[in-house]
């Protein structure tokens, strides 16, 4: 690690005293391609303007000197586009470049943090109510091509917070969300339901303490086999007499993740 990234962390680290300290770092997709490009194109429309406005400005003089202020109606037009247009659009891309220069999603120890121009949201982990990952493959003659990734992160307010393929490393993402959120969600969903607390995990599936009710009607833990399938379906399986009580897709799920914890772990009931 560079002197100057442990400086930066340490910068982060007294902005959110919160959060612990930095694990890692996300930046936008091709953060620095647009950033560069940016400023490069402002650059060029400051030096093409400045230099467009001093000479139209000295050729509208030389007219005027040889034939009269009354060119002016005639000449003012070409400085006064570089001067109020090519001028403003390049000092507006400079701009731009420096307010999105930090753009990305950065993990601590506690929460994460995106930034997104001059603003910063500000997650916890110990305050998430809800995290899904939901991945869509994009196939072409049976061979993928792309992968869709949506990750839904709410809080106990239910504020929520959702992006897509928006940072670079999405994959590496996903899997340290994961590891940082999960554990304790599970714990605490876990209290929840020891404590005689219901879960609502789809339309048609609550989680008691005891087992599943699906639909309307219960069925314990143990008689229930939950899979997925590669087109994002979910099947909840009777074990007894190996009927489908429920197929769904995986995106008609809340906190499908925490689901598949408890059919594994399943809680002690009350009674």
């Amino acid at each position: 690690m560079g002197l100057s990234q442990t400086k930066q962390m340490t910068q982060n680290e007294v902005d959110h005293p919160n959060l612990g300290k930095v694990m890692d770092r996300f930046p936008v997709l091709h953060q620095s391609f647009n950033r560069w490009l940016l400023v490069i194109l402002g650059i060029i429309l400051l030096v093409d303007g400045s230099l467009s406005a001093l000479i139209n400005t000295f050729d509208l003089w030389n007219a005027i000197r040889s034939h009269g202020r009354a060119v002016l109606l005639v000449r003012i037009t070409e400085p006064m586009i570089a001067v109020f247009l090519i001028l403003p659009i390049g000092i507006l891309l400079i701009i731009l470049a420096a307010l999105n220069w930090q753009n990305g999603l950065i993990l601590y120890e506690n929460g994460l943090v995106i930034k997104r121009r001059n603003r910063e949201i500000v997650w916890l982990w110990d305050g998430v109510e809800r995290f899904d990952t939901q991945i869509t493959l994009i196939k072409f003659s049976g061979s993928t091509l792309n992968a869709r990734r949506k990750i839904i992160i709410e809080d106990q307010q239910q504020n929520t917070l959702r992006f897509g393929n928006r940072y670079e490393r999405m994959d590496e993402l996903v899997t340290q969300l994961r590891e940082y959120i999960l554990p304790g969600l599970f714990n605490r969903k876990r209290r929840e339901l020891n404590n005689a607390g219901e879960i609502s995990f789809h339309a048609d599936v609550t989680a008691l303490s005891k087992g599943l009710q699906i639909k309307g009607d219960l069925f314990p833990w143990h008689e229930l086999q939950i899979t997925t399938d590669k087109k994002g379906n979910v099947r909840i399986l009777h074990l007894t007499d190996q009927q489908d009580l429920l197929i769904s897709k995986t995106n008609q799920f809340r906190n499908f993740d925490v689901l598949m914890h408890l059919a594994e772990n399943p809680p002690i009931p009350t009674s």
